[in-house]
């Protein structure tokens, strides 16, 4: 098992674009938990297999011809443990794969409150890999996706977004056993509700939707192709006009082929400059 395969999911609000020119610095604490493994939906195996995830993220925004951009990075760092029915896959820590990513606003309105951008992604594989352990941090591969979304305002108070992207993997040439792990597209479909109780909180619900990321080892193509539904739970408090706190729980609803996720709690600080 490999982290970092879901890079794209993005938080409610990430497409607003701030004032060119400014900085913010985030902070993500993540845990999560996998409990089952499923085959065609079916529930094969139990499993305990505990995931920490802490990101540094840094965000510049700028202008180009008369649009907004930015340019991101991410730095994960993460821990992975077995326990109980999985605890022969022992435990891992260290290097999460960079993440470098970036938007570009093809349209703004903010009086109506409409927006649109599209946001490559490269994925890096520097993080922590190692063939012989049954967890891993990084992916010993190269990955990258295109996404395109937009944030539309239906009142003072509520807001509904979304998003669609597609990833893209290299081949892992060293997996469990020296042989060679390809692995299909991947496609992504999210939606955000969003509602303002006042203008220091608000709260949101995100349904995500991956299909796709059949994977072939040694030539030999394999019925593992992914179709999950998630659902995330976040409030937000703005402490400051330039500090804001998220605090998430979601968890998979649905899974047909791989590792369910029954609980995730995530944090995230992020302070403006």
């Amino acid at each position: 098992m490999a982290g970092g395969a879901w890079a794209q999911a993005v938080d409610a609000g990430a497409f607003i674009p701030a004032p060119a020119g400014a900085k913010v610095a985030l902070l993500h604490v993540q845990y999560g938990h996998a409990d089952a493994r499923y085959v065609r939906g079916e529930k094969t195996a139990a499993i305990d297999i505990d995931r920490y995830t802490v990101m540094a993220r840094y965000i510049r925004y700028g202008q180009l011809a008369g649009r907004t951009y930015n340019l991101q990075v991410f730095q994960p760092f993460g821990r992975a443990e077995g326990a109980g029915p999985s605890a022969n896959l022992g435990s891992s820590s260290g290097l999460g794969d960079t993440i470098l990513t970036g938007q570009l606003f093809l349209h703004e309105d903010r009086d109506k409150g409409v927006f649109l951008a599209i946001e490559p992604y490269l994925l890096v594989p520097v993080g922590d890999y190692d063939a012989d352990r049954g967890l891993n941090i990084g992916e010993n591969r190269w990955r990258a996706s295109l996404q395109v979304g937009g944030s539309r305002q239906l009142s003072s108070r509520y807001v509904i977004e979304g998003a669609v992207d597609a990833m893209v993997f290299g081949d892992n040439d060293d997996p469990a056993g020296g042989r060679r792990l390809e692995t299909a597209p991947l496609y992504r479909v999210q939606v955000w509700g969003r509602v303002r109780f006042n203008p220091a909180n608000e709260g949101s619900l995100r349904l995500a939707y991956a299909h796709g990321g059949r994977t072939t080892l040694d030539g030999v193509r394999r019925d593992d192709r992914a179709s999950t539904l998630s659902a995330l739970l976040t409030w937000r408090r703005n402490v400051t006009p330039g500090i804001n706190l998220f605090a998430q729980v979601g968890r998979d609803l649905s899974v047909e082929n791989g590792v369910r996720e029954d609980r995730r709690v995530q944090f995230r600080l992020a302070r403006a400059f």
